[in-house]
């Protein structure tokens, strides 16, 4: 008689083999069912479902053990009342140096503290007066005792890691590190630009030790520093921490930035299939397990910190309030789908996939005019920023042209004090033009902004400010000041750009609305695409290809309709400042300091004049 699944597991000593076993029994049930799998590796049917289950849900990490020890330490004080226990105290928890006794102090307060937050009862008579700490000497052998102030121990030390700790100088050596990373993460990605291969192992390492940083002591040190501090910048950094570990606690947990990477890693090296629109279908069946996983596990690991789902999460550490997500949506569709209808009139959009679309687009929009060459556009972007004012910091903003794996890359890197435009070789025209100015707009914005990972604007102020730039250019008057353009040329170039731009964001609302579909209604992938496209196109989709980028970028593309709307409060503001000549040398330092050299410390939606602030504001 042979042993049963069970007694396998129990004689096997190594984790790998165990693993190795679990993996031919789910995927012999992929092959031929559940049952048959069960009677193959004498498991129950149950058995083979939770691990087929799990399979579905997290792939290859879903098949590992999950720990047996208590998930909490049940006498454990929790951090939320280690928070209150905090608040109430005030400073009266720090000291200094710390000695053995001094800790043995502290340990009897906090938890006399949870015993009384326990019971309130027993506070009647002990709140009514001041807090007195003992009468006690504290120090130690060659430690002499705190100095009383009033009747209170003396705040005279700076011990690092203690709770209700003021201390502006730990926030700025964790900033600087903060930096360091994200230096780190950026030259990943400009080789990526470069040679075309993404180093998923140093980004899995970086991403580690930011974990590393952003503690559960962090995030307690960061809530009473926003409260203590009399510094606003402070206040702020400590308010930019917090929202910083939400984050980081659902992108960079660990299994869903494993399937990031895994589909980052699909993408390169499948870009020659990703060219027509069946190598699409295939790729599209390849990863849509992990896709499907990547969306599952980021609405769990949401859920668990107190989220609806993921939508909700990301707005709220991005400082954006869901409904008004939506009503950006809404605003985008009802603008920018008539003139796009127009433009697409010839064309059975429902058929086409995203890329092939885009394509047709383009081609539709392209304007023949020389005066644009791909040559020429150094040279323009350094007369328009000596026409505005703002003179090139030289040795700091480097243009790099190279042979990038991405026909269309044009990236600005900030890499310690360089920032780094990347651009693929040849080209041009107006909307290359245009392309390029936006990316000098996110150049220009790290050359001058406080040289801080936390201040560091969101996607949605970047891409904003770049935007502001780029709209710049897109007038008729510079358009006839540049080259021998006629001005009839110059009217059709531009309307082809405007036309392209419409289009652009009428898709980047559609993904929107399917990322939104997936994670809010947890509805299939093919249902959400086709009633995005529905709500955008007025069509149904009969490609069946989705965009897959959404799923190594989640939730990107909304940044790009905010973008727009901070791009028309910003040049509103210029036009009635500067009048309707903004190519002046008056224009470009007020952009610096009004826009760049402050930061983020304000929220998007107070930084930028827009129309109805309290309608932008994060819930």
């Amino acid at each position: 008689m042979g042993f049963s699944y069970w007694d396998v597991m129990i004689r096997m000593k190594g984790k790998a083999d165990k693993f190795d076993l679990r993996l031919k029994m789910v995927r012999h049930a992929l092959d031929h069912g559940v049952k048959p799998a069960a009677r193959a590796f004498a498991a129950t049917p149950k058995t083979v479902r939770k691990w087929l289950n799990r399979y579905r849900q997290e792939r290859l990490a879903g098949l590992n053990e999950l720990p047996r020890i208590p998930l909490r330490c049940t006498h454990k004080t929790p951090i939320a009342l280690q928070r209150r226990i905090a608040m109430m105290l005030g400073s009266a928890l720090t000291a200094p140096a710390v000695s053995t006794s001094w800790r043995c102090v502290q340990v009897f307060i906090v938890s006399r503290m949870a015993f009384w937050l326990a019971c309130p009862e027993s506070l009647v008579g002990i709140l009514s007066s001041p807090i007195i700490l003992f009468e006690c000497q504290t120090g130690g052998i060659g430690q002499r005792a705190a100095p009383r102030v009033g009747g209170r121990l003396a705040h005279t030390g700076n011990p690092t890691g203690s709770i209700g700790m003021l201390n502006a100088e730990w926030i700025e050596a964790l900033d600087q590190q903060l930096s360091l990373l994200r230096d780190e993460e950026a030259e990943v990605y400009y080789r990526a630009d470069i040679e075309g291969a993404l180093a998923s192992d140093r980004l899995h390492a970086i991403s580690s030790r930011r974990r590393e940083l952003l503690t559960d002591e962090a995030e307690a040190e960061a809530q009473y520093l926003g409260r203590a501090s009399d510094d606003p910048a402070v206040k702020r950094k400590a308010e930019l921490l917090l929202l910083l570990i939400g984050s980081v606690r659902i992108e960079e947990e660990p299994e869903l930035l494993s399937l990031r990477h895994e589909l980052e890693q699909a993408e390169l090296h499948c870009k020659d299939m990703l060219r027509s629109s069946e190598g699409m279908r295939q790729f599209q069946g390849r990863i849509a397990a992990c896709a499907k996983a990547r969306v599952s596990l980021a609405n769990q690991v949401s859920r668990r910190l107190g989220f609806r789902d993921f939508v909700h999460a990301r707005c709220r550490y991005q400082e954006v309030n869901v409904s008004c997500l939506e009503h950006t949506i809404r605003w985008t569709i009802n603008r920018f789908r008539k003139p796009v209808l127009a433009l697409l009139r010839d064309v059975d959009v429902g058929r086409l996939s995203p890329l092939d679309l885009d394509r047709h687009a383009e081609s539709l929009c392209r304007h023949p005019d020389q005066a644009f060459c791909g040559e020429r556009l150094p040279q323009l972007a350094d007369q328009c920023l000596e026409a505005l004012g703002i003179p090139q910091p030289r040795g700091l903003i480097e243009l790099e042209w190279a042979d990038t794996p991405n026909a269309g890359a044009v990236h600005a890197l900030k890499i310690g004090q360089d920032v780094r435009i990347v651009m693929r070789r040849g080209g041009g025209g107006f909307s290359r033009c245009v392309l390029l100015f936006h990316e000098l707009g996110h150049a220009l914005y790290y050359a001058h902004v406080p040289d801080s990972a936390l201040l560091l604007d969101t996607r949605i102020g970047r891409e904003g400010l770049a935007e502001a730039l780029s709209g710049l250019v897109v007038d008729s008057g510079w358009l006839l000041g540049q080259g021998d353009m006629a001005p009839l040329g110059a009217k059709i170039a531009l309307a082809k750009h405007r036309a392209l731009e419409a289009y652009r964001l009428l898709s980047f609302a559609r993904e929107t609305l399917f990322e939104v579909a997936m994670y809010r209604e947890d509805a299939s992938v093919e249902e959400a695409w086709r009633g995005a496209t529905r709500a955008c196109f007025g069509v149904d989709d009969t490609c069946g290809i989705y965009p897959f980028w959404v799923f190594t970028h989640p939730l990107d593309m909304k940044d790009y309709l905010f973008a727009q709307v901070i791009r028309e409060s910003v040049l509103a503001d210029l036009y009635r400042r500067f009048g309707q000549d903004l190519f002046q040398r008056t224009v470009g330092p007020y952009l610096v300091d009004r826009y760049y050299r402050t930061g983020n410390l304000k929220p998007w939606y107070e930084r930028f004049p827009l129309n109805n602030v309290q309608h932008y504001q994060s819930s």
